[in-house]
């Protein structure tokens, strides 16, 4: 049983979302191979080949009327997730863009469509983060903390746990690795992993473009 197998049989003979016992039917999949279908189905869905809807049945992204691609966002704060399949841009306004950020690959639904203008929809899942960690100046307040990103289309801070802020200070550039990305009402939360500085300190702002870009700072003796 192969991927390109299952995803001709989506394609071509699946009129409606299908459960796997239906797609091993009728691919003519042996008992004993079952398992390894509902293997091959899940990877298939991780990839954002394949979709899974309500109780379990797989259908093509395209077929249900959902794309994928990666998210790009405007400093306003929407976005635009551009297809991987080509196609025009979906325009997805902030409050629909879910835990999604900048740069991540998902799947996005499409809710509208209006003549001489993008397709509208909504992201539904995230498939792959574009990034862990996020560079930004770090507030206390209180008992809490949390990151403003420097990276402007990085809409939301990030919250900080009093026990996850490492030894920052009020004002410290620091690195911040997201532990959870939240959703469209409750901002992602991280903890400091890094602590780069005073931002007008020398060398900080050349550190918080190594690590905002995810460059390598570990390299080979030779080199």
């Amino acid at each position: 049983m192969t991927p390109d197998a299952v995803l001709r049989f989506l394609a071509k003979d699946a009129d409606r979302p299908l459960k796997p016992k239906e797609i091993a039917r009728g691919l003519g999949v042996a008992t004993e191979e079952y398992r390894a279908l509902k293997a091959l189905l899940q990877r298939l869905e991780a990839e954002g080949r394949i979709y899974r809807v309500k109780k379990g049945r797989y259908a093509l992204p395209e077929r249900i009327n959902l794309v994928v691609g990666t998210v790009q966002t405007t400093r306003a704060g929407d976005g635009f997730v551009i297809p991987e399949s080509g196609g025009p841009d979906i325009f997805v306004p902030a409050s629909r863009l879910g835990s999604a950020f900048d740069g991540d690959r998902v799947v996005a639904r499409i809710e509208r469509t209006r003549r001489g203008r993008n397709p509208e929809g909504a992201v539904v899942k995230v498939l792959e983060r574009a990034r862990e960690q996020v560079v930004g100046i770090y507030h206390r307040s209180g008992r809490y903390g949390f990151v403003v990103p420097e990276e402007p289309r990085w809409r939301r801070d990030v919250f900080v746990p009093p026990d996850q802020a490492a030894d920052a200070r009020d004002g410290d550039a620091v690195v911040v690795r997201i532990t959870d990305w939240g959703d469209g009402t409750r901002n992602p939360v991280g903890t400091v992993s890094r602590v780069l500085g005073p931002p007008d300190a020398p060398g900080v702002d050349v550190l918080a473009i190594v690590y905002g870009h995810d460059l390598p700072v570990d390299f080979p003796a030779p080199v």
